[in-house]
């Protein structure tokens, strides 16, 4: 069924470089990495018998912030797009290591 909303009508076209468009994805992927990550932790938490509502509420809220970063990436801004993929790869490491 067509609802004559055309999603990819709505995205500014621009020309970019191979090379930023692999950033971009890269940075995407990251974000959606740490994401994953943020969710299996609320998971992991919520299954204990006695779950830690604060830590569980932590991690949402640094999940949402990561939601709105990767939102908020703009595909030409290629130092932003470095920048942010830096910080998300930091943020699982320490994620990873709090875990253990």
């Amino acid at each position: 069924m067509d609802s004559g909303i055309s999603i990819t009508g709505r995205i500014e076209q621009f020309s970019w470089s191979t090379q930023e468009a692999v950033g971009y994805e890269a940075a995407i992927e990251a974000a959606n990495h740490l994401i994953g990550a943020y969710t299996a932790r609320i998971a992991q938490q919520q299954a204990q018998k006695q779950p830690d509502q604060s830590l569980i509420s932590e991690l949402q809220q640094a999940r949402t912030s990561v939601v709105h970063s990767r939102d908020t990436l703009v595909a030409q801004d290629s130092d932003q797009v470095a920048t942010q993929r830096a910080i998300f790869n930091v943020q699982l490491a320490e994620l990873e290591r709090r875990a253990e």
